[in-house]
């Protein structure tokens, strides 16, 4: 049965041709264009045991605002393709 859960914390605003990846219980986006126009560089993650959403901090310089790209977990990092 499909259901919506109560989700707290800001959320990315809506976007597509972003990507994302799983760690343990928590999915982390990145970039995507936005419902503004505009092709973007944030990251967020959702903790999926407290349905939490929170912009965490990444170690190392951001990639650049894309959109159409790829990405995917090697153990511990996102690894993000043009």
């Amino acid at each position: 049965e499909w259901q919506t859960p109560p989700v707290a914390g800001m959320p990315p605003i809506r976007r597509h041709g972003h990507s994302s990846c799983t760690f343990a219980r928590r999915l982390v986006v990145f970039g995507g264009f936005s419902e503004y126009g505009d092709v973007e560089k944030d990251l967020y993650m959702l903790d999926m045991d407290r349905w939490k959403w929170t912009t965490p901090e990444a170690e190392g310089e951001p990639p650049a605002a894309r959109m159409g790209h790829t990405a995917t977990r090697f153990g511990h990092r996102m690894v993000v393709y043009e």
